[in-house]
């Protein structure tokens, strides 16, 4: 795809970040993964889908939301959502 994804603009359902969070900016390694987190899911879903994905509890996530997971902005997390993203899409680069 190539395009590359704003974490904001990934994960815009929940609004604007506040707090702590409004003031970080994610870093080179968290906007690769989120950029790759959409490409994975847009192999797999149309928009709504994708939107539903991220906005959803994950099973595989223990039951947590990949969007809150990837607004976090902590790499542990956003790689979490992204191996998750990559599985369902069919595997791992």
């Amino acid at each position: 795809c190539g395009k590359r994804v704003e974490v904001n603009t990934f994960c815009g359902c929940f609004g604007r970040p506040r707090g702590e969070s409004a003031l970080r900016r994610p870093t080179v390694e968290v906007q690769r993964a989120v950029s790759r987190i959409h490409e994975c899911l847009a192999e797999v879903y149309l928009p709504d889908g994708v939107r539903m994905w991220l906005t959803s509890p994950n099973r595989n996530l223990g039951e947590r939301i990949p969007a809150l997971m990837i607004r976090s902005g902590r790499l542990s997390e956003v790689s979490a959502v992204l191996a998750e993203a990559e599985r369902l899409s069919g595997g791992a680069w």
